[in-house]
C-alpha cells in the first residue's frame, strides 16, 4: 500500500514532519516495500555468479500476537454512560475477534510460503530468484509500484481488430476500453444486444472523458451464446463474412457460482460456457482467462461432463468445484492449443489470471445484514478495481514483448508476471485427455 519511499521521513524522523509520521501502517508499509526492493537489488547483483537464490514472500494474514484483536477495557466515558456503550464496545469486541478467525490463517499455514523458499528443490531446479511468493507458495507481482505493466504502456493499435467476449461489464468491458481508446476495431462478443448496446454507448463517452486525445473509437456488437456451440460457430461465420483480420481475442466470458444446469448442448453450464465456448479461434493473440483457484481442482472427471443431471457426481455437490474444474480445463487448453500452433505460426496463446477483481461475479451481495456489510467491506479491501485487473490480459493481448520473446502457452497472473500453475495442468498427457474429449464433444454438437 505504499505509494513510495519519501527518504527525508526516515532518518531523524522525529525532527521534520513528514506526511508518513501520520500514520503507523503508512510507515509499516513503507518498510515493507523497501524489503521487496532490496531483495530484487540482491538477487540481481548475485544473479549467474552464485548459487544464492534471494527470494521474498508475505505469509498471509497469519493469527500471531501482533495481529490478534486487543480486548478493550472500560474507559471514562463508558464509566460514565454506562450499560449501552458498553454493549456496544462489547459487540464491536465480539465482531473483531469473529472476523480475525474467519479471515486469518492458523501459523502452521502462514509458515508455509517462506518454508516453500527455504526447502524446495524446484526454487534451484527452476532458477527462482528475486521473485515474490503469497500464501501459499503462489509467485505474484509485488505490487503496483512494481506491476509489470500499465495502461500507459500499451502501444498504438490502429488496425489492429480485437474480439472480446462478455466486453458488456466487468473485466471485458475495462478491456474494450484500453483497446479502443488506444486505436483497435472492437467487437463487443456478447449474448444481449440491448446490454452490448448500452456498454458500446458508455465507453465511447467513457473513452472521450478518459483519453480525450484518443482517436474516435470503433466499437460494434457481435452476437456470441457460448453456452451453444453452434451459435458460438454462427458467430465466427458471421465475423468472417466482414472480410476482416483478426488480430486479439480475449475470450473473458464466464460464469461461477451458480446453480448446476445444462447448456444448450446439455454439458455442463460452467464447463460448457467456460471451456467449451473457446474452441474454434485463430487470431494472432489468444489470451484465456483463468484463475488461482484452479489449483483447487484435484482433477476432471469427464463423466460429470456431458448430460450430468443424469449422473449425480461429487462435482454437482458444490458450484465451486464445477468452475475450479473449468478454470483448470481453460489453463490446459491453452497448452495444447499452443503446443499445435507451434513457435513459428505466429498465433501466441496464452492463459491470463486477473487477481481477485472486483465484478459482478465476485462481488457480495448485500441482503443488508450486518454480515453482508462485512463482507462488503472485506472485498472493497482485497479486490482489485477492473482497470487494474484488465491490465495482465491487455499485456498478454497488446505488449511487443509477446511477439519479441515468443511468449506462448504460458500463463500468467497479476500484474503480468508469469507464474506456475498446478502440476495436473502442466502435464502434457492430461492435456491431451482433454484435447481429445473437447474435440470430439465440439464434432458431435456441430454435427447435431
Amino acid at each position: 500500500m505504499a505509494a513510495g519511499i519519501n527518504y527525508d521521513a526516515i532518518y531523524k524522523a522525529g525532527e521534520t514532519e513528514q506526511p508518513y509520521h501520520h500514520s503507523h501502517y503508512s510507515r509499516y508499509a513503507r518498510s515493507k516495500l523497501a524489503n521487496a526492493m532490496f531483495a530484487i537489488a540482491v538477487a540481481r547483483r548475485v544473479k549467474d555468479e552464485t548459487r544464492l537464490f534471494v527470494n521474498y514472500c508475505r505469509p498471509g494474514y497469519v493469527s500471531t500476537e501482533g495481529t490478534q484483536p486487543a480486548s478493550r477495557g472500560k474507559g471514562e466515558e463508558e464509566e460514565k454512560v454506562g450499560w449501552p456503550l458498553s454493549t456496544i464496545h462489547q459487540v464491536k469486541d465480539w465482531l473483531s475477534v469473529w472476523t480475525h478467525k474467519k479471515i486469518t490463517l492458523p501459523i502452521e499455514k502462514g509458515v508455509l510460503t517462506q518454508l516453500y523458499l527455504a526447502t524446495s528443490p524446484g526454487i534451484e531446479n527452476k532458477g527462482i530468484e528475486g521473485r515474490y511468493f503469497w500464501p501459499v507458495a503462489l509467485e505474484l507481482q509485488p505490487c503496483k509500484f512494481l506491476d509489470g505493466y500499465s495502461h500507459s504502456q500499451i502501444p498504438d493499435l490502429t488496425g489492429k481488430v480485437a474480439i472480446v467476449t462478455g466486453a458488456n461489464s466487468g473485466l471485458g468491458y475495462a478491456t474494450t476500453i484500453a483497446l479502443a481508446a488506444h486505436g483497435a476495431h472492437v467487437f463487443l462478443a456478447c449474448r444481449n444486444q440491448g446490454r452490448a448496446q448500452e456498454a458500446i454507448e458508455r465507453a465511447e463517452e467513457e473513452i472521450k472523458s478518459k483519453y480525450p486525445n484518443a482517436p474516435t473509437p470503433q466499437l460494434e456488437f457481435l452476437e456470441l451464446d457460448l453456452g451453444d456451440m453452434n451459435k458460438t460457430r454462427q458467430a465466427a461465420q458471421e465475423f468472417m463474412k466482414k472480410g476482416l483480420p483478426l488480430h486479439i481475442l480475449v475470450n473473458n466470458s464466464g460464469i461461477a457460482g451458480g446453480p448446476l444446469g445444462l447448456s444448450a448442448d446439455g454439458i455442463e453450464s460452467e464447463f460448457a460456457v467456460n471451456h467449451m465456448g473457446i474452441k474454434e479461434s485463430h487470431p494472432s493473440r489468444i489470451i484465456i482467462m483463468s484463475t488461482s483457484l484452479h489449483e483447487n481442482a484435484p482433477a476432471i472427471n469427464y463423466d460429470t461432463i456431458y448430460k450430468t443431471g443424469d449422473i449425480p457426481q461429487p462435482h454437482h455437490q458444490s458450484t465451486w468445484d464445477r468452475f475450479y474444474r473449468s478454470k483448470l480445463a481453460n489453463i490446459m487448453f491453452a497448452k495444447a492449443l499452443a503446443r499445435r500452433l507451434g513457435n513459428e505460426s505466429g498465433v501466441y496463446v496464452n492463459c491470463a489470471n486477473p487477481g481477485y477483481v472486483s465484478t459482478e461475479v465476485t462481488r457480495p451481495a448485500n441482503g443488508g445484514s450486518m454480515l453482508d456489510g462485512l463482507k462488503g467491506w472485506a472485498h472493497s479491501l482485497v479486490a482489485y478495481p477492473v482497470e487494474r485487473g484488465a491490465l495482465t490480459p491487455l499485456y498478454l493481448a497488446t505488449s511487443p514483448e509477446i511477439d519479441e520473446k515468443n511468449i506462448t502457452g504460458r500463463y500468467f497472473g497479476p500484474i503480468a508476471n508469469e507464474l506456475e500453475p498446478s502440476n495436473y495442468a502442466n502435464d502434457e498427457k492430461l492435456q491431451e485427455e482433454l484435447w481429445a474429449y473437447s474435440q470430439k464433444l465440439a464434432n458431435e454438437k456441430l454435427k447435431a
